[in-house]
């Protein structure tokens, strides 16, 4: 890789290098993995359905609403769920009933109504969800090799522990309750309940990604590699240092997740190498066993396979202490080249998709990067409840691992540099009032999820030096 080769594209002027790679960057809409046709037709037909409408799926606007909501990595089931909500609140609302149309059900306020409280619409949904489970598993959710126990499975063992009875149609609930009658005198004869495989309430995120996030960037180059084929440079900076990043695109909020689930089965497995079925994957992430998902993952897999992370102020294990001894240009500039071995790693070494004789492909196997040895070896990880982290966008997610990073008992005698902290999340805007919105917009993001309990922040102006600071404080009395 030639230095002098590189075209720094800060404004992404066209003439500087291969136009439809920074298209691609920037425009999630051209990429090939877009969701299909069917799926907006899916969406608008169930919209009909629920509020005794006739809108048409192949309306220009209407498209584009739904595939800003596909792309920004909303699923199916979450349009229902959107749909369902505002059904109810307002199909009996003369006022109201009017809103039940795509552009305002599909557009700017789609995530705030997706987060609305719980409403009878859920439970609802939670007892299709529920039948359609016990078609597959006749109501073993409990067996061991399946991670089943989303809250649609909380009525199946409900109905288990003999304390409610499934709300089904009365020959379904006669069927199930019937099928697991010999299965509650078994569990009642050992006195305890099979605890469910990948029952992990906490998994292990290493903190080398945590220092060293991987997120968008406006300052990059486009390059070659050994194949000829174009990848980009990312040069990034955050609140541990500057360091860059190597990879065949952007990043996408399905590759997040991807990483989320591959740390999740390597924290269960206890080793850097493991095979796991690819139905677990779909229903750890919560999605769909169909052909697009099935994509999505192994694309998520591939661009972390892709991604080299340069990372000069990674801290060195072996010597107790932040590295500062890397090599410097003539200009002062970091030597990209010539880091310390431990500084250029990757995420994914190998990863594999298996297939059984005579079956559809149903397992992948992955082979982890070195930094592995870093997080389970020398306890370089922080705990994280994957589950509720599923849903954040990466702003929300960086923040909350950041802040997660800080030791509880020592945060609140420190305070954080906020222009280094918005580097460091992803926070891009330069405009103070717009920066500081979106920053609460993230925060927010997190308390809805109920993570980070108990923190508290203050951003403020210091008089010494007019710099922005924020400081995070947790009370003692309640649990992270």
């Amino acid at each position: 890789m030639e230095t002098k080769e590189k075209e720094t594209l800060k404004n992404i002027p066209g003439e500087v290098c291969n136009q439809s790679i920074v298209e691609d960057f920037y425009n999630e809409e051209k990429d090939k993995n877009k969701e299909p046709k069917n799926q907006i037709e899916k969406i608008i037909n169930y919209l009909n359905e629920k509020s005794h409408k006739n809108f048409r799926s192949n309306n220009i606007k209407t498209k584009k609403l739904i595939k800003s909501r596909l792309n920004e990595g909303y699923f199916f089931e979450d349009f229902k769920k959107v749909i369902d909500i505002k059904t109810t609140q307002w199909i009996n609302n003369k006022e109201f009933k009017k809103f039940l149309r795509p552009e305002t059900l599909f557009g700017g306020k789609f995530e705030g109504y997706l987060n609305e409280g719980k409403t009878e619409t859920d439970k609802d949904f939670n007892i299709k969800r529920a039948e359609n489970c016990y078609k597959k598993c006749k109501g073993d959710c409990l067996v061991s090799g399946t991670i089943r126990l989303h809250s649609y499975c909380d009525y199946c063992i409900k109905v288990k522990s003999q304390t409610l009875q499934l709300p089904f149609k009365k020959e379904k609930s006669d069927t199930l309750k019937s099928s697991l009658k010999e299965d509650i005198k078994e569990k009642a004869q050992s006195k305890e309940i099979e605890i469910p495989k990948y029952k992990l309430k906490n998994s292990k995120f290493p903190i080398d990604l945590i220092e060293f996030p991987i997120k968008n960037s406006t300052k990059l180059e486009i390059n070659k590699d050994k194949e000829g084929k174009d990848t980009i440079e990312l040069y990034l900076s955050g609140y541990y240092g500057e360091y860059h990043i190597e990879s065949s695109r952007n990043i996408k909020l399905m590759d997040y997740r991807t990483l989320l689930a591959t740390l999740y089965f390597a924290d269960y497995h206890k080793n850097k190498t493991f095979e796991e079925k690819f139905i677990n994957w779909l229903d750890l992430l919560e999605v769909e066993d169909t052909g697009f998902y099935r994509k999505a993952i192994l694309e998520g897999l591939k661009y972390l396979k892709k991604i080299i992370l340069y990372t000069p102020y990674i801290y060195d294990l072996e010597n107790k202490q932040r590295d500062f001894s890397f090599n410097l240009t003539d200009k002062g500039e970091i030597d990209w080249k010539n880091l310390p071995s431990f500084s250029v790693w990757g995420i994914i070494d190998q990863y594999h998709h298996l297939t059984e004789k005579g079956k559809r492909k149903t397992k992948l196997k992955i082979m982890l990067g070195g930094f592995y040895e870093r997080m389970i070896k020398d306890n370089y990880f922080t705990l994280i409840n994957v589950k509720k982290l599923l849903p954040l966008k990466d702003i929300a997610l960086t923040l909350y691992l950041c802040v997660k990073r800080q030791d509880p008992k020592y945060i609140s005698n420190y305070t954080m540099d906020f222009e280094l902290l918005k580097a460091h999340i992803g926070i891009t805007d330069k405009h103070i009032t717009n920066a500081r919105k979106t920053f609460e917009k993230a925060w927010n993001d997190i308390k809805d999820r109920e993570l980070l309990k108990g923190y508290r922040h203050r951003i403020f102006i210091s008089k010494k030096n007019n710099r922005e600071y924020i400081k995070f404080v947790k009370q003692r009395s309640l649990k992270a």
